[in-house]
């Protein structure tokens, strides 16, 4: 990729993937005359906007999600090689066209994204026409507007993926290892792939603090989470009962670039806690596949997430590769009625 143009989009850590290819990640977040030189298509958080929130300690987007597919939780992505931006994209798309439509009355029929080629058109604005790994969010946000997200499972036009059963509720989505490189590349995504994804196109809208996403999560938003905070491979069991979670440890214990999404707030025990859903599943001895963290502790949670401190939030945000999705295709949000669940 193009050292130069990283370092102009704000990068604070250098990391080498396939082939040699490095990027940075990390956005300058205090700077909005970079969003309009790059042309960055994203919104500025409006802490006034006349939406609907979701009240008390508990803000679980999960239940939205599967009530809009017809009360089964829907499969969450696998990723099977350095296509985090593609993987986080994916699970936040599932529940912001969920929300699109449960709240929007049935406008926006729910269906399972395809974001394979805005993230190959990513790296492609990296300078990176190649297969290969490795993006920023901030150009996933700015091909997620432009390019949009096709629909993975009833476009005849894109690979056919695998779902798998995880867990007890909860489902995955996996494509091949050479499908997601295939579709690192922008070159090889049709122009049929590309005239459906642009059917759909995703408005998106920048997080600069723990706040910002309090905030649009309170809205019914589900956010793409990207940054360098490291926390541990294996949460820890916390609480027990209807109390009981997996939480991560509340300080960075190594650095790895990485993009998850959340879908969930908890303030809890004097602490305010984010829910991250991975998308890093492996199969046991069995063949059955299990999440990287370990199972689910919350009725109905899907498999694959855990919780973090308010600490990791805010240093992804000051970092800068944090958004919300607000809506798909451009239809305006209604207003939200959360009593649905």
């Amino acid at each position: 990729m193009d050292s130069d143009l990283l370092l102009l989009n704000g990068g604070k850590r250098k990391v080498t993937g396939t082939g040699g290819t490095d990027w940075w990640f990390g956005w300058i977040p205090d700077d909005p005359a970079k969003f309009a030189e790059l042309g960055i298509t994203v919104e500025e958080t409006d802490p006034n906007e006349d939406v609907p929130q979701i009240q008390g300690d508990r803000v679980f987007l999960w239940p939205y999600v599967t009530a809009a597919n017809g009360g089964v939780s829907p499969p969450r992505n696998w990723q099977l090689t350095g296509s985090c931006i593609n993987g986080g994209g994916q699970n936040a798309g599932i529940g912001c066209i969920a929300s699109d439509s449960l709240f929007l009355g049935q406008i926006e029929k729910f269906f399972i994204p395809w974001t394979l080629t805005a993230y190959g058109y990513a790296r492609f604005l990296l300078g990176d026409t190649r297969e290969g790994e490795g993006a920023n969010n901030a150009y996933f946000s700015k091909a997620l507007a432009e390019v949009g997200v096709g629909d993975a499972l009833n476009d005849p036009n894109l690979p056919t993926p695998t779902i798998l059963k995880c867990g007890p509720s909860s489902q995955v989505i996996v494509y091949t290892k050479q499908t997601e490189l295939t579709y690192s590349a922008w070159r090889n995504s049709s122009q049929s792939i590309v005239t459906n994804c642009r059917k759909h196109p995703v408005t998106l809208i920048r997080c600069k603090s723990a706040d910002d996403v309090e905030l649009h999560l309170r809205r019914g938003r589900h956010i793409t989470v990207a940054g360098d905070w490291g926390g541990a491979t294996q949460a820890k069991v916390d609480g027990s009962g209807d109390d009981r979670i997996l939480i991560q440890p509340m300080s960075r214990v190594q650095t790895w670039q990485h993009q998850q999404s959340s879908d969930g707030l908890w303030r809890r025990k004097g602490q305010r806690l984010f829910r991250i859903q991975n998308q890093w599943y492996y199969k046991d001895g069995n063949g059955a596949v299990q999440p990287m963290h370990g199972p689910a502790q919350i009725p109905g949670e899907p498999e694959g997430g855990s919780w973090y401190g308010e600490a990791m939030m805010d240093h992804q945000c000051r970092n800068g590769d944090v958004y919300a999705l607000k809506g798909i295709a451009g239809i305006p949000e209604a207003m939200l009625d959360f009593s649905k669940i």
